[in-house]
């Protein structure tokens, strides 16, 4: 995935946004208008993004080879990432009287 960085630039401060390749807004922030104080700003939040988004790749691989994971992603609304948090954090389902119990 590409990356790409607007940035509003003043004497004092510089805006910048991040967008992915299709436009979603992925991070926006300050920072001061030194070049090297940007340039440090740009490569660490571009790398935390990209570091992230690998990551969001794993759990939607791992959640496709998981059995309860992939049943609770038929579920509207359900992800990769939620599927699996509640995969590996929710007590087990005999805990709950009825579906209800787990809600609330």
């Amino acid at each position: 995935m590409r990356y790409y960085a607007g940035l509003d630039v003043s004497l004092e401060e510089t805006a910048i946004c991040i967008v992915d390749e299709v436009g979603k807004i992925e991070r926006e922030l300050r920072a001061e208008s030194e070049p090297d104080v940007l340039a440090v700003w740009l490569r660490d939040i571009i790398g935390v993004i990209k570091h992230v988004a690998d990551l969001d790749r794993e759990i939607a691989r791992r959640a496709k080879d998981e059995g309860v994971p992939t049943r609770l992603m038929t579920i509207p609304g359900i992800g990769p990432t939620t599927a699996t948090a509640i995969a590996a954090l929710a007590p087990p389902i005999e805990t709950f009287r009825k579906g209800r119990d787990f809600a609330a």
